[in-house]
């Protein structure tokens, strides 16, 4: 559980590359020793001296994430529902599932499928009122808190999120109904700070 949890740590610092608003832990850290040491196949890897580098080099290191083809990252590139819940997937060892027909738009025979399956077995994803996951849409940043929210209990963790803590925010009342507590508890931690704005600071 450990190991997996340091992962998770890892993986919003990797995220934060991507939402850059959300500010994590895991930035302040070290990166474990010896984990990004080999040079990374990518031309689009930032610097080593950036504080990108090494949760990027971690996940490739750790083939948690891959690059979107042999020679680019992409590290500023939208991350996807389908994506999201892959890395998740390989995190927690790729258990083994049974494909079902959960949603209308995820077959199988995907690199996602078992990873789409496993996230709704697990109370992970639930998907959309009309039967949909939405593989290729972006992540927005209420489901991706939640989500990690989510997973954080699927370790066994007891959490609590009050939306209460998001009060302070102008755009608190724009947070959907089943993100709220996911929202609070990620404001409470400090994994989300908001983004100013207009003399303000917003959750968006």
């Amino acid at each position: 559980m450990k190991r997996n949890i340091s992962f998770l740590l890892a993986l919003m610092m990797c995220f934060s590359l991507l939402f850059p608003a959300i500010q994590t832990a895991a930035m302040a850290q070290d990166a474990p020793e010896g984990v990004f040491e080999q040079d990374m196949p990518f031309k689009d890897m930032p610097a080593p001296g950036s504080w990108k580098y090494a949760g990027i080099a971690f996940c490739v290191n750790n083939q948690i994430m891959n690059g979107i083809s042999a020679t680019e990252f992409a590290p500023d590139a939208n991350l996807t529902r389908a994506q999201l819940v892959t890395i998740l997937y390989r995190v927690d060892g790729k258990r083994a599932v049974s494909f079902e027909n959960v949603f209308s738009d995820v077959a199988s025979g995907r690199y996602y499928s078992d990873a789409v399956i496993w996230a709704e077995k697990n109370g992970i994803v639930n998907g959309f009122e009309d039967s949909t996951f939405r593989p290729d849409a972006p992540v927005t940043r209420e489901q991706l808190v939640t989500i990690f929210y989510r997973y954080t209990h699927y370790f066994g963790i007891e959490i609590a999120g009050d939306p209460e803590q998001l009060c302070t925010y102008p755009d608190a009342g724009m947070v959907s109904s089943y993100a709220a507590q996911a929202f609070g508890w990620a404001v409470e931690k400090e994994i989300i700070h908001g983004v100013a704005a207009k003399d303000s600071t917003f959750l968006r």
